[in-house]
C-alpha cells in the first residue's frame, strides 16, 4: 500500500516527506511518530490494524502530531482518544453502506445487535449469499461450488452491488466508501 499510494500521490503533484514501515505488535510507536513529527507533514497516510493504531494514535497525540490522518480500512482501527481524533481521521474502506441493499442490511443489523454494521460485513454477506447460490446449483462439493460460482454471480446485486470477476477470480471495480471519524464513530461521507 505504501508504494502504490506514494506513487499515486506524487503523480498528482503531492510530495511524500517520509515513508515509514512499522513493525506490528510493538508496545510503543513513539520513535515512528517522532519521525513523522520532524517531517512536519500537512497530512499522514497510513494503513494499520486495531491495537497498533490505538498505540500509534496515542504516541502521535502525546507528541503533538496534529495533521489529518488518511487511511485504508479505518473500520479496523481502534481510536485511542475520540476527542483528539474527531474530524481528523478519514479513510476509504470496503463499500456497501451507500447501496440500497447495504442500507437495508445495516438497518437489520443495527436493529438486531444494537451496534453499527462495519463495512466488511457487507462483503461477508455477499460471500455467503453467493456461496449459498453456488451450493444450490452445484451441491456442497468444493469443486462443484467453484464451478458454479461464476454463474451464481451473474446478475447478483447484493450489499456491495453487482459482482463481476476477472479471469483470475479477482473482483472488478469493487465499491469503496469514504469515511470521516466524527462524534465518536466513523461516518459515511460518500
Amino acid at each position: 500500500l505504501m508504494e502504490s499510494a506514494s506513487a499515486a500521490f506524487e503523480a498528482k503533484g503531492g510530495k511524500v516527506l517520509r515513508k515509514i514501515a512499522y513493525t506490528e505488535g510493538q508496545p510503543d510507536y513513539r520513535a515512528d511518530m517522532q519521525t513523522v513529527l520532524q517531517a512536519k507533514p500537512d497530512a499522514i497516510m497510513s494503513a494499520g490494524y486495531g491495537d497498533d493504531t490505538r498505540t500509534m494514535f496515542k504516541a502521535a497525540r502525546e507528541l503533538g502530531v496534529d495533521a489529518p490522518w488518511y487511511t485504508a480500512y479505518p473500520s479496523i482501527f481502534t481510536v485511542e482518544n475520540e476527542g483528539w481524533m474527531n474530524g481528523k481521521l478519514f479513510g476509504i474502506d470496503n463499500g456497501g453502506l451507500g447501496s440500497p441493499v447495504g442500507q437495508k442490511i445495516a438497518k437489520a443489523y443495527t436493529d438486531k445487535y444494537k451496534g453499527d454494521a462495519r463495512p466488511h460485513y457487507f462483503y461477508g454477506y455477499d460471500a455467503m449469499m453467493l456461496l449459498a447460490k453456488a451450493m444450490q446449483a452445484g451441491g456442497p462439493d468444493a469443486a462443484a461450488i467453484k464451478a458454479a460460482l461464476p454463474a451464481a454471480a451473474k446478475g447478483y446485486d447484493g450489499a456491495t452491488g453487482t459482482i463481476e470477476w476477472d479471469d483470475r477470480g479477482q473482483r472488478v471495480n469493487p465499491p469503496m466508501d469514504l469515511f470521516e471519524y466524527k462524534d465518536g464513530k466513523l461516518q459515511l461521507i460518500h
